[in-house]
């Protein structure tokens, strides 16, 4: 039967897979899908893990794949989960834009830094949201953003995936758009305003 995953450890919800907690292994969590009909989502991006890890890529903003377990919800894809300093599993940038917790100045920073990686190590994603970056606090005042969920491709033509000059393109196309959808999903925050002009 595999895994058995408890149903009180669910980590996050999308619209295609649960996320829960790895049940022996507290760096780490299982992602279900929800219908076998979803299960083509897992497996392209497991293909492009496969090609960052053929790439010998740096995985300080990306949380590493390690393979596909079985559990008593099915297959299952194991993978990183970032805690805090403390120990504490790391939040969503989605959490922390709507708390208004963390200054511009920081989250903008740490943004920054995010975007270079993605540049320099040619991280391609189907699309950038809050809710697919956690914000690793590795101090009470610093901390860095990484990738959990949305990576892929969904170019028609995904020239992006061979070409460093398509990458580049493309990724800054998806930050253009993930700076929009800030503004709009956010409206009336201060954060995101003063936020916005850091990125």
């Amino acid at each position: 039967m595999g895994l058995k995953l408890d149903r009180s450890r669910i980590i996050g919800r999308g619209s295609s897979r649960r996320c829960f907690q790895h049940p022996f292994e507290k760096s780490r969590c299982v992602k279900v899908e929800k219908r076998d009909y979803f299960l083509k989502i897992t497996r392209e991006e497991i293909k492009y893990y496969k090609l960052f890890q053929k790439r010998g890529i740096s995985w300080d903003m990306l949380a590493r794949f390690h393979g596909i377990v079985k559990t008593d919800l099915g297959e299952g894809a194991v993978f990183d989960m970032p805690h805090d300093y403390d120990g504490e599993i790391s939040r969503t940038l989605d959490y922390y834009l709507d708390a208004q917790s963390i200054p511009a100045g920081e989250l903008g920073r740490a943004l920054r830094a995010f975007k270079d990686y993605m540049m320099q190590e040619r991280i391609v994603v189907r699309e950038l949201k809050a809710d697919n970056l956690v914000y690793q606090r590795n101090s009470s005042s610093l901390g860095k953003i990484v990738l959990i969920d949305g990576l892929g491709n969904n170019e028609f033509f995904p020239f992006a995936n061979y070409s460093r000059l398509f990458a580049w393109r493309m990724l800054q196309k998806k930050w253009l758009k993930f700076k929009g959808s800030i503004l709009k999903d956010y409206p009336g925050n201060a954060l995101t305003k003063d936020l916005i002009s850091l990125l």
